[in-house]
């Protein structure tokens, strides 16, 4: 078991020749730091360990095409002359990407006084065999106060004289990017003819923008038309790849190890990328 390195593990590398994009041509690499066993109680690519590889241009160079560069390494050679066969290893796929998902980061401390810029964030890189395949659920989380009281500053007097749900909401865009026949035209609303900023269309459709206005979901603000976005509309808002509530007390997480991850940010990646009854497995490097 200490011997095996997981699918997913990350390897630091330094460039040692040059990359040409036009032409293929062989590639190495050297580990700038070790990679230890799932434990962490042995090395098992030390640094200054060489990779080998080949590489060769992915797509067409005409005009507007983006070229791209795929890199398949084969061969690990360690300092002590040991020489390790990877089997094609590809470090891209073929049209050139990494598979990678998203690189998350998470707030880890609310500061400890540097006199520099603080470190304050980690960070999850998630990576996917196939990202194609790759199973996603979207997280929620329930709108903070600081979210309503920040973003959801309009006030609707009706609600508000008829104490009718929530009166708090937020103008939101009314309009899509790129222009459309049956989509961009001007709107009546409240006597006045809204216009829609250039190359783009309205969100709703034709019959939807009468609807929306007799609802009392409409709102001109200046020359725009916006969308009354209430704040009980929704009870939970989706995540970014910015994750500010990650931060937990040691009291509510105790700690386990000397490098330890708050369990919360755990907790959300299986969420995000499993479903009831799914085996994880999880590896713990420090």
């Amino acid at each position: 078991m200490p011997y095996l390195v997981y699918e997913g593990s990350v390897l630091d590398t330094v460039l040692m020749n040059r990359l040409d994009g036009d032409a293929a041509g062989s590639v190495k690499v050297l580990v700038s730091n070790p990679l230890y066993s799932h434990d962490h109680q042995h090395v098992i690519i030390p640094e200054g360990t060489v990779v080998l590889g080949e590489a060769k241009k992915i797509g067409g160079a005409g005009f507007g095409q983006q070229r791209r560069m795929a890199v398949v390494f084969h061969r690990l050679i360690m300092p002590d002359g040991y020489s390790v066969d990877l089997d094609q290893f590809h470090g891209l796929d073929q049209i050139g990407e990494a598979n990678l998902a998203s690189v998350i980061a998470f707030k880890k401390t609310s500061g400890t006084g540097s006199n520099y810029l603080e470190n304050i964030h980690d960070y999850v890189l998630w990576f996917a065999k196939d990202i194609s395949k790759m199973k996603y659920r979207q997280p929620l989380a329930e709108k903070s106060d600081n979210l309503l009281d920040t973003q959801y500053t309009g006030r609707d007097e009706l609600r508000e004289l008829a104490a009718y749900k929530d009166p708090r909401f937020m103008p939101g865009d009314m309009s899509s990017q790129g222009a459309s026949e049956g989509g961009t035209y001007p709107f009546p609303y409240q006597g006045v003819d809204f216009r829609l900023p250039a190359n783009t269309h309205w969100k709703a459709s034709r019959p939807g923008m009468p609807r929306l206005s007799k609802a009392a979901r409409l709102i001109g603000i200046g020359q725009r038309l916006r969308y009354r976005r209430y704040a009980d509309d929704f009870p939970v808002v989706t995540f970014s790849n910015s994750w500010d509530d990650t931060i937990v007390s040691g009291y509510s997480d105790p700690k386990v190890y000397v490098v330890q991850t708050s369990t919360k940010v755990i907790q959300r990646c299986i969420l995000m990328a499993t479903d009831p009854g799914d085996l994880a497995r999880i590896i713990r490097e420090a």
